[in-house]
């Protein structure tokens, strides 16, 4: 059944054009190594207290725009938009204060068709898969690239779908939930999984890698995390900090934020800065030297197996007496 899909978006805030003011331009570090290097452009708009940003890859290609109630620090709040390389929309969702985004969501193809329409139950941090599954996120519509809708308008019926590039996915879903019996199969990589749930919940599932090796796993996803728990990593870095001597004269302090890759087998990799403080060069390479003395980690999973990756850790330097 091929349907016109009607989805209404709220707009949180109107601007007009011609009030509008650039405040500040700043250049940001990507946090995933494939992405370039982007600045952030802040603009004035007609409701107080509220700001419109818009991002940009350092080719030009657009990366997101949005709105903000702060810019220093920088604090996201309504609508945003994430846009795909080819400059179509990839997604549309709304941030609380917390930078996490709530209620409605949706994607698209790169082809411009939407693909879902669904919503967070809860405030969710968007980039970890954990956050698109019951009971934190309920599905809508889910359509394929051509615009056929699978989904009635409880949210329920079958998936049977052959992408593009092979991949295959065969499932159910029931007033917006998993349910049953799914399948998949990455064609790429030649892996496949069987998983089943009950009323939006995983009760089982099987990977099968390329060599035909199984795994069985009850939890989609874990976290990467050090080994002996963040209460003992910060106390670890707390004691092995050494504050830059120089940087103690001059009276230089804050935060300076590390994102790295935890790989498969627990070590890190590819650590770099990717917010500091003004003249915290030093600063930067005690962050680094003491993140590197840290053990392997216990690696992120997800569907049966172990993941790279990427995490954020902010390392505080204060003069201030504890």
């Amino acid at each position: 059944m091929k349907i016109k899909v009607l989805w209404v978006l709220s707009v949180l805030f109107t601007t007009k054009s011609f009030s509008q003011d650039t405040i500040k331009v700043t250049q940001h570090k990507s946090v995933s190594p494939q992405e370039l290097p982007y600045s952030r452009t802040i603009i004035s708009t007609n409701t107080k207290g509220i700001y419109e940003f818009i991002e940009k890859y350092s080719d030009g290609r657009m990366k997101s725009r949005g709105y903000a109630s702060s810019y220093e620090p920088f604090t996201k709040t309504g609508k945003e938009t994430l846009f795909y390389k080819n400059g179509q929309i990839k997604s549309i969702h709304f941030n609380t204060p917390k930078n996490t985004a709530v209620g409605e969501y949706s994607s698209f193809y790169e082809n411009g068709n939407l693909k879902l329409i669904g919503e967070f139950q809860e405030p969710c941090v968007l980039n970890r898969p954990e956050s698109f599954e019951f009971p934190k996120f309920i599905v809508k519509q889910f359509l394929d690239s051509t615009g056929t809708n699978f989904l009635d308008k409880d949210g329920s019926g079958p998936v049977k779908m052959t992408y593009n590039n092979g991949d295959k996915l065969e499932g159910k879903y029931l007033k917006g939930k998993k349910d049953g019996e799914w399948h998949e199969h990455i064609s790429k990589t030649n892996e496949s999984y069987e998983e089943s749930f009950k009323n939006g919940l995983l009760i089982k599932g099987i990977y099968t890698d390329s060599t035909g090796k199984v795994n069985i796993y009850t939890t989609a996803h874990i976290f990467p995390e050090y080994k002996y728990g963040m209460k003992e990593l910060y106390s670890f870095i707390s004691t092995n900090l050494k504050y830059p001597p120089m940087s103690k004269i001059q009276g230089i302090e804050g935060k300076v934020l590390l994102n790295f890759i935890v790989k498969k087998d627990g070590s890190l990799d590819k650590i770099k800065v990717i917010k500091s403080i003004p003249n915290g060069g030093e600063l930067e390479e005690e962050a680094i030297r003491v993140l590197k003395m840290t053990e392997k980690w216990t690696p992120g999973f997800q569907r049966g197996k172990n993941v790279n990756v990427s995490y954020s850790l902010p390392i505080a330097f204060s003069l201030r007496k504890p």
